[in-house]
């Protein structure tokens, strides 16, 4: 199988929205996500990870 295209929607596999109240309900949140939503390679590899450190991420957003 040939990916033509690289880093566009087209290789999205789903966009999750959600609220939360708290640091903590948002952190609560991504990790029910990751423990919940699985897509694997044909080796059985994990293709949805972290990017990102969620408490330097959001440092900014939760200080007010």
């Amino acid at each position: 199988m040939k990916i033509e295209d690289t880093g566009t929607f087209k290789h999205v596999f789903a966009v999750v929205q959600f609220v939360f109240d708290t640091k903590e309900e948002f952190l609560a949140t991504l990790d029910d996500i990751h423990k919940t939503i699985h897509v694997k390679d044909t080796d059985g590899n994990e293709m949805i990870n972290r990017i990102f450190d969620a408490d330097k991420e959001t440092a900014d957003f939760f200080s007010c």
